[in-house]
């Protein structure tokens, strides 16, 4: 009856799809099934040969198998094969779990070791992978490129506004010209960014306030500009409605608020509200707006594009409170991602 039930199980172990093999305390094999010898590439017997020549060097090291023989806890790893052995010389992985084993009751003796092959599950993890980073390049060299052809509108519509004499004409280049550089520097940043569908809204504002300051306006730098926003991602979607509505206010202090050569001092600040949305604040301390001040009965080119924007493009609202200086308000959806602590800079 114990040689019949010997037989059953060994029958059974070897018709298994999983390879296994016992070894003793000493690393040495000393039964293997077929599928375990198929697994390894070796056309003869396994019986005899050590553990670790089936493996690549430093994927199971024998410090993990004498400590799972001595405490009897379970070892399951994921290994290379040593492909040295394998008729082709091509790379197989494995699945392996080694579970300990005692003779008589006693202390443990030795290991039962499984072996599963997922050489075709790493395969194809490692295509995923190079799909994933060949994706990621092509996304890079688009954004590279975009905010590149953006420069090269702005040089011209530099050189093409330096043959104008009228004032206006050239105000009006200069407008244009920091509406690219706002778009071109949210492209500039996802190119720069870990995520590449995302941007940190604090420096992409501080970044933008000092390219509008220098390039954009004229004498720019008679404006001092302090930025109160917490580190916090936003998707692309959200940065460029937003960049535009930073240019346009901006604009807007330059050519209202301080005329002529005055100074002046804008202050930029978001903050939390409720239901995963914003509330962003933009301060100046020009000549302001009358308390009668009506922004969504405004026909100013400007005034009507930040509006388009808050509303159609960010789905927020917006408010303008006059009075001394001037303050414009607007609430709109944005989810903080990867929100850290809020840090102050002045530009």
């Amino acid at each position: 009856e114990k040689a019949r039930a010997e037989n059953r199980y060994k029958t059974l172990v070897e018709s298994l799809q999983e390879g296994i093999a016992i070894v003793d305390e000493k690393e040495t094999i000393r039964y293997a099934n077929p599928r375990f010898v198929e697994m390894t590439g070796c056309k003869t017997g396994v019986e005899g040969m050590n553990l670790f020549g089936f493996f690549k060097e430093g994927n199971i090291c024998r410090d993990e198998f004498d400590l799972c023989i001595k405490s009897g806890e379970i070892l399951m790893k994921d290994c290379e094969l040593n492909s040295s052995n394998a008729a082709n010389g091509m790379k197989r992985f494995a699945s392996l779990t080694l579970v300990p084993f005692t003779k008589m009751g006693e202390f443990f003796t030795g290991a039962i070791i499984g072996v599963v092959d997922i050489t075709d599950k790493k395969e194809t993890e490692q295509r995923l992978v190079e799909s994933i980073e060949n994706r990621e390049v092509l996304i890079r060299e688009l954004y590279h490129r975009t905010k590149n052809n953006m420069q090269v509108i702005c040089s011209l519509i530099r050189l093409r506004s330096a043959d104008v004499s009228d004032e206006m004409s050239r105000s009006l280049f200069r407008e244009i010209e920091g509406r690219i550089l706002a778009m071109a520097l949210v492209h500039e940043k996802l190119y720069e960014s870990k995520n590449l569908s995302r941007i940190d809204i604090r420096a992409y504002t501080i970044d933008l306030a000092k390219i509008i300051l220098s390039h954009a306006l004229e004498n720019g730098d008679r404006i001092n500009v302090n930025i109160d926003i917490p580190e916090m991602a936003v998707p692309i979607d959200v940065a460029i409605p937003y960049g535009l509505m930073i240019t346009e206010l901006m604009t807007n202090s330059y050519k209202h608020a301080f005329p002529g050569l005055s100074t002046g001092m804008v202050n930029i600040s978001i903050s939390p509200a409720q239901e995963n949305r914003v509330s962003f604040t933009y301060i100046d301390d020009g000549k302001g707006v009358g308390d009668d001040f009506d922004i969504g009965n405004q026909h100013t080119f400007g005034m009507r594009m930040i509006m388009n924007l808050v509303e159609h493009q960010l789905h927020g609202n917006a408010e303008v409170e006059g009075g001394s200086g001037f303050m414009f308000r607007a609430v709109f959806p944005c989810v903080p991602a990867d929100r850290m602590a809020d840090i102050r800079f002045s530009v």
